[in-house]
């Protein structure tokens, strides 16, 4: 009885964490590459991205979820034109050492978000949290239908570069 407890308690530890305040002002995000003041070489809390401006929501599917999901995010787009972004390409820096780069001219065509949320609720590390970078996919049979688009779709996301 007492495994299966501490079992259940482990197993939802990472939803209490992402649920308590202090997860929203605890860093989740650096930045780093040419960028501008103040968020040169700066790590942000996901607080300071809610800050800003509105949500932007995404419905789609992605490679690993075949129904429909609304993720919600900062479009990354506002988030490159909040911190000063100068450059031509976005080094997507992830906590399983996976970094895909993704030039600038993609990200401003097809708007897609860094997701915070997925379905109204903030996302575990087992769950591809805490930020995933998610395409608009059905809306769009060209990100859908190209590989580079889901190469792109990065997940447990913790710092993005401007080069």
């Amino acid at each position: 009885m007492l495994k299966a407890l501490l079992l259940v308690l482990l197993l939802e530890f990472p939803v209490i964490a992402l649920a308590s305040p202090s997860f929203l002002v605890k860093p989740v995000l650096e930045l780093d590459g040419h960028v501008g003041s103040p968020y040169r070489t700066k790590s942000i809390s996901l607080a300071e991205l809610e800050r800003l401006g509105p949500p932007a929501s995404l419905k789609t599917t992605t490679q690993w979820e075949k129904t429909p999901q609304v993720w919600t995010g900062v479009e990354l787009t506002k988030l490159l034109e909040a911190i000063g972004a100068q450059g031509s390409t976005l080094q997507v820096k992830c906590l399983n050492d996976f970094v895909v780069e993704i030039p600038l001219h993609e990200i401003k065509t097809y708007h897609p978000i860094l997701a915070y949320q997925k379905n109204g609720n903030l996302m575990p590390v087992r769950d591809k949290g805490p930020l995933i970078v998610i395409w608009p996919y059905d809306q769009y049979p060209e990100v859908k239908n190209q590989q580079k688009y889901h190469n792109w779709g990065a997940w447990q996301v913790q710092g993005l570069d401007v080069k």
